[in-house]
């Protein structure tokens, strides 16, 4: 036989093997899904194509020099596995009165201070978006194969509100960007979820999804297997003891570990005698992922008591893996008061350490570490702050410290330039009761910028903080941005600080804040105003709505305004003000009254028996003037329902 024909047959039997192979992988997929119902089935078996997910678009990008990226929040933040830069992907800015999401990518150089902006290179589209994923926040990116994923996450401004479910990847080689098609049963749209890379798969838990009128938060797992871009979903009915849905859990994988460690979140719960009401959580879990591995087993749930010292109740908080150790920094402790109408945070900079092998909490103290600040409400600072930062400026190239060499480095002449602009400026700002210490803090005895009666602000060490990036490059534990909250004050932050895990001395600023770019716009004088022109006032404030004329009026301003103009402010003011998201006086969406009255009759009745004391009623009386209730109140929200409906269903539009 020649040597072309041994070719040919070799090459057909390996054809021939690769389609045994996909059918294998296509019937071992269908026998998993016969448990989840025949309709997912055939949805399933029309879509499923296993050779066209590889020739989805690409979208070539192009790298341009930049200048940092303005300061955000809720972003992403990955080393780059090949040159080590920083690679930072949307996030989110709100400066009192109007909010923006970005779905811009840059990527920093540290040690060389310069910017670079990844473009797509497509102006066929809109100028808002020119393809690739769109703007968002609170998604989750991981780095694998030498490819940034991006998956979920949220687009929330001032008239749009939704969540995402796709998956994106950047080849981190050529810079294109690929939408990814998956089968199976993937993660429903939400954001705060956390997703980690465990061996070729991608471990996703928790998050939540906002319906204006209802949070639902999640305690799911899902699991995609990169080789077959599949995902598995495991529902936490399957177990007896496993952590309470919520989001912005801290998850990272245990080093050199089938392990995943899992610890806080936040939640929020429906009390019906007052408004919803946070939970944050600070218990801690194992995800023993090696039982997966084999067929038909599922990873294991184990809860960790919490020995040694560990942080005090707190959410928001950031967390990093560096060996056999967890490290956690920041975050914020919010307070209800007793109507959940209103918080008081605490917020915190200090860290602390989990780890594994005993599975003890530490705290880490370093020589310029710890303080906390207090946001008490409307209690803020009557100082002239706006200008607070105004003459602080980003170090000059030379300035930097170059953070390969930080052993040898003289933080105290790098650093004092920075050091004696700030002190200069608080020091003008602040009260005649603050001073600068030897030691370069600022001690504020009355009133400081960040709030009444705060404690300390340390101009040597990050401020506390919620949401910073924190990432990880050699033996140094970086964090770069976040946010805190100054009475109303949303204040986004964009510095970066590091600090060696060994040695633990004393953190390092890497790049100063640049506050002269943020304004706030003071919108507490226009809300009542802004809000009155989309909602109207009602005149009572008992279980129905008020008189027929505010109905009217409200009924016109609706005719008058498009629906992409209305804010979601307005309608959670709308629901809010109209008790829209309590179940037992409100129909869901779609609800018959005869189905409405059946499923919350046992309220309304009781409404009848407590307006009519001491009035002897049959029971077939009372049960007719309860459903005249009900009816009444369903006649009285319809155009309020028709409101959050459509709000609702532009949001599902975008999300599917």
């Amino acid at each position: 036989m020649s040597k072309k024909k041994k070719s040919d047959v070799k090459l057909k039997k390996a054809e021939e093997k690769k389609e045994k192979q996909l059918s294998k992988s296509q019937n071992r997929y269908l026998k998993e899904l016969k448990r989840e119902g025949v309709e997912e089935i055939l949805k399933t078996v029309e879509n499923f194509d296993l050779n066209s997910r590889s020739d989805d678009l690409e979208i070539q990008c192009s790298i341009i020099q930049s200048e940092r990226p303005t300061p955000r929040i809720s972003s992403s933040y990955n080393i780059h596995p090949i040159s080590g830069e920083l690679i930072i992907f949307g996030g989110e800015y709100y400066d009192g009165k109007e909010a923006k999401c970005f779905h811009d990518l840059y990527k920093w150089n540290i040690d060389k201070n310069e910017w670079k902006q990844v473009v797509i290179s497509n102006n066929k589209l809109s100028s808002n978006y020119s393809g690739g994923p769109k703007p968002r926040c609170s998604h989750q990116a991981v780095i694998f194969n030498e490819c940034l994923y991006i998956h979920g996450g949220e687009y929330s401004t001032e008239n749009q509100f939704y969540h995402f479910r796709d998956l994106w990847r950047l080849n981190l080689k050529n810079y294109t960007w690929q939408e990814i098609k998956t089968t199976g049963l993937s993660p429903t749209p939400r954001s705060g979820h956390r997703m980690v890379v465990w061996r070729h798969f991608f471990v996703v838990f928790g998050g939540f999804h906002d319906t204006v009128r209802e949070t639902r938060y999640f305690n799911d797992i899902h699991i995609l297997d990169t080789k077959t871009l599949h995902w598995v979903r495991i529902d936490s009915s399957k177990y007896e003891s496993c952590p309470s849905p919520r989001s912005g859990v801290q998850m990272v994988l245990c080093s050199n570990s089938d392990r995943i460690f899992i610890y806080g979140g936040y939640s929020k719960i429906r009390d019906n005698s007052k408004n919803s009401v946070g939970k944050t959580h600070s218990d801690c879990w194992f995800l023993d992922m090696k039982p997966f591995l084999s067929e038909g087993k599922l990873p294991t749930w184990e809860r960790v008591s919490k020995k040694g010292t560990p942080p005090s109740a707190r959410s928001g908080s950031t967390i990093i893996g560096y060996k056999n150790q967890c490290i956690i920094f920041g975050g914020v402790f919010d307070q209800d008061d007793e109507l959940g109408l209103n918080l008081n945070s605490t917020f915190y900079n200090d860290l602390y350490i989990f780890e594994i092998n005993n599975r003890r909490w530490y705290e880490i103290e370093l020589s310029n570490s710890k303080t906390k600040l207090e946001s008490h409400g409307d209690n803020q600072s009557k100082m002239n702050d706006s200008n607070l930062f105004e003459d602080v400026e980003s170090p000059k190239k030379d300035e930097l410290c170059n953070i390969n060499h930080l052993d040898n480095f003289d933080l105290s002449e790098k650093l004092s330039n920075t050091k004696n602009k700030l002190s200069k400026v608080i020091t003008e700002q602040s009260s005649s009761n603050s001073i600068i210490s030897n030691d370069n803090k600022l001690i504020d005895t009355k009133v400081n910028y960040f709030g009444k009666y705060s404690e300390i602000i340390l101009i040597d060490s990050p401020l506390p903080r919620i949401n910073c990036g924190m990432f990880l490059r050699g033996n140094f534990v970086y964090i770069y941005g976040g946010l805190f909250e100054s009475g109303k004050k949303t204040i986004t932050l964009d510095d970066c600080w590091c600090f060696n895990i060994l040695k633990k001395d004393e953190w390092v600023c890497v790049l100063p804040l640049s506050m002269k770019s943020q304004e706030w716009a003071d919108s507490d004088s226009n809300t009542e105003s802004d809000l009155s022109s989309e909602c109207p006032s009602s005149s009572t404030e008992n279980y129905y709505l008020g008189e027929e004329s505010d109905i009217s009026e409200f009924e016109h301003e609706l005719n008058e305004t498009e629906q992409s103009e209305l804010s979601k402010k307005a309608v959670e003011e709308v629901i809010k003000k109209y008790h829209l998201d309590d179940s037992n006086k409100t129909p869901f969406l779609g609800e018959s009254m005869r189905d409405f009255f059946m499923r919350t009759k046992a309220y309304w009745v009781n409404l009848v028996m407590s307006e009519e004391t001491g009035v002897i009623m049959s029971e077939k009386d009372v049960s007719r003037n309860a459903f005249g209730l009900a009816q009444e109140r369903v006649e009285k929200i319809k155009t309020y329902m028709n409101l959050v409906g459509k709000f609702e269903d532009n949001q599902t539009k975008c999300e599917n």
